[in-house]
């Protein structure tokens, strides 16, 4: 991504994760919500994968601030990988609820 492109998203993406889990909470077009979730935590989930498979070590903020460790990631790999299936969870059992009225 362009270095100009950088900083917005990274202002405009908290902002789009809390309308998000905020729609889920009140209960406003919970299937695009839930959904928007799911795909934002399976774009995190391949980054920080892909960064590992690389050989790279970052501190990618996700879960607090800290030194980049190698072991730190995996954590965070595994953190993601539970809110991922936490997210599908949410959204399939949203869609299957709604087809089943």
């Amino acid at each position: 991504m362009p270095n100009a492109r950088v900083m917005p998203m990274a202002l405009m993406l908290p902002v789009f994760e809390i309308a998000a889990g905020a729609l889920l909470i009140i209960g406003r077009i919970t299937g695009t919500a839930a959904m928007a979730i799911l795909l934002l935590t399976a774009v995190f989930t391949a980054a920080i994968g892909s960064a590992l498979a690389r050989g790279l070590t970052l501190d990618c903020g996700c879960f607090g601030q800290g030194a980049p460790t190698v072991s730190g990631m995996w954590l965070d790999l595994g953190r993601d990988l539970l809110l991922l299936a936490a997210a599908c969870i949410v959204y399939f059992s949203r869609t299957s609820s709604t087809t089943a009225d």
